[in-house]
């Protein structure tokens, strides 16, 4: 069996989850989960310090993560366009999304709590979605995607 992974507020098992869909998850969990760092506790003074002008906050790359798994499932489950994103996306993550400039200027003034709630808000949705799934899928091949 393989080993279950802490998603920072409880232990989260692939254990329901199977074949090639439960490696894959654990192949990504030390990407998309491993916010237990973040446990020991940031304020938002260090959630929002920028090294310099160029540079993001703490908090707007954590929001970034949420915003490229949310663009994730978006693609992958609901099968939309990233050309296409609906404008629920962009006013909640277009700006995290990209960051730069806008970001510095938006993504402020949240504690750890909001930022760690947003990911495990878009974590749960992808679990949920890959729940769903099995090999078959996980093996069908995007003709889209594909480029010659």
């Amino acid at each position: 069996m393989l080993p279950t992974h802490s998603l920072g507020h409880g232990l989260q098992s692939f254990e329901r989850f199977f074949g090639s869909v439960q490696r894959l998850l654990h192949v990504v969990a030390d990407v998309l989960f491993s916010d237990q760092f973040l446990e020991f506790g940031m304020s938002q003074k260090d959630l929002d310090y920028l090294l310099d002008e160029k540079t993001n906050t703490i908090g707007a790359l954590l929001m970034h993560l949420a915003a490229t798994d949310r663009t994730y499932q978006i693609n992958t489950f609901e099968g939309n366009s990233l050309r296409e994103l609906p404008a629920s996306y962009q006013e909640k993550w277009a700006v995290a999304m990209e960051l730069g400039e806008p970001a510095r200027k938006a993504i402020k003034g949240n504690s750890l709590d909001y930022y760690l709630n947003l990911l495990s808000e878009t974590r749960e949705h992808t679990l949920a979605e890959f729940r769903k799934r099995d090999d078959a899928w996980l093996m069908t091949v995007d003709k889209e995607c594909v480029r010659a």
